[in-house]
């Protein structure tokens, strides 16, 4: 006889596929919220940080002019000159953090299908288990069956031991000896 597998009943199966489910769903809706405010910081970023540069870098233009006047030119050219370098700078870094972004989104993209193929994968598997033992307990129910039946027709005969062997009390027409006739073996 094979070992009986673990005893999952249908109940407990239920509520673990139950509770799989809202796992799933609660982590799909968090790597959706993720996903969406990667790519709007992705988006938003550079330009904040562009628009930022651009206003400092004007108001920084503007005063510096108006304080040194056209007798300072050359220093003023040199500083412009830093400030082009700086803003330039500042968009190589500004570009570098929107793609490391997108990196990060397509990490995090990679990430949700491994977990969504592992869930999948545990969910196949408890399935398999509970169709197993449900073939399993089909066949036990089967031989139980059938020991039933044979019960049933020994309760209804009449049998006694006699030695060894069974006797039978046969049909009222039959031609016995002292009322029993020994079964045959098998």
């Amino acid at each position: 006889m094979p070992p009986a597998p673990t005893d999952i009943t249908e109940d407990a199966l239920h509520d673990l596929l139950a509770k799989m489910a809202v796992l799933v769903a609660q982590f799909d809706r968090h790597c959706a919220q993720s996903r969406e405010a990667l790519q709007t910081s992705a988006r938003e970023i550079p330009q904040q940080v562009r628009a930022s540069a651009d206003q400092q870098m004007e108001r920084l233009h503007t005063a510096l002019s108006a304080q040194v006047g056209s007798a300072i030119e050359r220093p003023v050219a040199r500083c412009m000159q830093q400030l082009d370098a700086s803003s330039a700078q500042l968009q190589r870094a500004s570009d570098a953090l929107a793609a490391q972004a997108q990196r990060s989104d397509r990490v995090h993209r990679g990430a949700l299908w491994k977990s969504t193929g592992v869930a999948g994968v545990a969910l196949l598997a408890i399935l398999i288990a509970g169709a197993s033992s449900a073939r399993y307990y089909a066949g036990e129910v089967q031989r139980q069956r059938i020991s039933a039946e044979l019960l049933r027709a020994y309760n209804a005969a009449d049998v006694q031991l006699c030695g060894e062997r069974l006797c039978v009390r046969p049909e009222a027409d039959a031609d016995v000896q002292g009322g029993y006739v020994r079964a045959a073996l098998r």
